[in-house]
């Protein structure tokens, strides 16, 4: 896990990427992959995929999310960059309550291809899951004799070996490629982006309640049970805030983008969250919007729909 944004740098660097490629052609992709590895939901980055020269990026995790009311849910989530834009993908392949709902196969950990048109990305992903298990009968002479040897594993007279096969899914995105209005030079767009990406940092920074901390049972969302709460700190900072979605206006050079953060919590009903949208023009900022829920309203099924996009003014 990337603890920095030196770090992230450092570590594409490292793999041969061209680092000011990616900050000219990429503009918060680097910001985007930090706040990927660094959140507290997430188990780390499985895979990524770079291609500086088009502006196209993809990152690939695992998450995880705690019920009050069950177990623990866990997903592949995969984010997809082009030309500023996000999109996500979520695959759940862990319940929270019902173990028959699992579904190993979209535990993905690798993006295998990468192709581009000028009006979406397709992506091939690949996972390793278990198709079933041979068993073998344990001879007398080998029962006093117990050596664990991975996968394998044994079960009274019985030896069992997980059988591991391959999964792959296409996955197209519809995330077309940007186009600058004659109006714009190429210039003026590339340092629209990347004064964007500030004005999106600094609006994160300032949507983070630094000094407040959540109660164990708000953090947990859910006093019945307190599962896990052995591995939880007395009390726990909020979380970060997440950018769920940007567009920018070649027309124009407007940009929006959709912000959710964590303004309160409480036992009972978990974390309260607000989803705000903000437009940035050269010149100035303004939230434009915002609409508040709780995780116990999340729980229960209502939801939040806000998308950068539908609020540019044409």
């Amino acid at each position: 896990m990337a603890k920095d944004l030196e770090s992230v740098m450092k570590m594409f660097d490292e793999e041969g990427h061209d680092i000011q490629k990616m900050q000219e052609h990429m503009p918060g992709f680097l910001e985007l992959y930090h706040r990927l590895s660094s959140d507290g939901h997430s188990y780390g980055i499985e895979d990524e995929f770079v291609d500086e020269d088009q502006g196209i990026g993809a990152v690939l995790r695992w998450l995880w999310f705690y019920s009050g009311r069950g177990g623990c849910e866990c997903g592949a989530e995969l984010t997809v960059y082009r030309d500023g834009k996000t999109q996500t993908k979520y695959f759940k392949y862990r319940d929270s309550y019902d173990a028959d709902k699992d579904n190993d196969k979209f535990k993905f950990d690798t993006i295998k291809k990468v192709s581009a048109t000028d009006e979406s990305l397709k992506l091939e992903l690949e996972s390793e899951y278990t198709a079933g298990r041979e068993e073998r009968i344990i001879p007398d002479d080998e029962r006093r004799t117990y050596v664990e040897v991975s996968p394998k594993y044994r079960v009274g007279n019985l030896e069992y070996t997980p059988i591991k096969k391959k999964y792959t899914l296409e996955q197209t995105i519809k995330l077309p490629k940007q186009k600058i209005d004659e109006k714009f030079t190429s210039q003026e767009y590339q340092d629209f982006k990347q004064h964007m990406q500030h004005e999106i940092e600094k609006l994160r920074d300032l949507s983070y309640i630094k000094d407040a901390r959540m109660s164990q049972a708000a953090a947990m969302y859910g006093t019945q049970g307190y599962l896990g709460a052995c591995y939880l700190p007395k009390d726990s900072s909020y979380v970060m805030p997440e950018v769920l979605s940007e567009f920018i206006a070649t027309d124009k050079l407007q940009g929006v983008v959709v912000i959710k953060s964590q303004i309160d919590a409480r036992a009972g009903s978990g974390k309260q969250f607000e989803f705000a949208a903000y437009r940035i023009d050269k010149d100035k900022c303004e939230k434009i919007d915002s609409k508040d829920i709780w995780e116990s309203e999340l729980a229960d099924g209502k939801s939040v729909d806000m998308h950068a996009r539908d609020y540019y003014e044409k």
